[in-house]
């Protein structure tokens, strides 16, 4: 075992979020149950709006990056129009 294995292992065993996948993901001071659960509700979050679309009301400020959701939707809308 490596040592990055073996890290991986012991913050498992520990609770903890690894560092491994603390660098992919926002930052965050949950433990690994809590991190697991909200990774859990944020995958089938995005995977019903793969499968029925948007949903008709967005809360902002709960998003990682507003900024972006709010961009795509404006190319979104000029692809639809053919605007520049």
């Amino acid at each position: 075992m490596n040592a990055a294995l073996d890290d991986l292992a012991g913050a498992i065993f520990n609770g903890l979020l690894p560092d491994s996948w603390r660098k992919l993901s926002p930052q965050t001071e949950k433990k690994l149950g809590s991190w697991i659960q909200w990774f859990t509700r944020r995958y089938n979050q995005y995977d019903r709006w793969t499968n029925e679309g948007d949903p008709a009301v967005m809360w902002l400020s709960g998003l990682h990056i507003p900024e972006s959701y709010t961009t795509a939707l404006v190319q979104a809308c000029c692809r639809s129009k053919q605007w520049a």
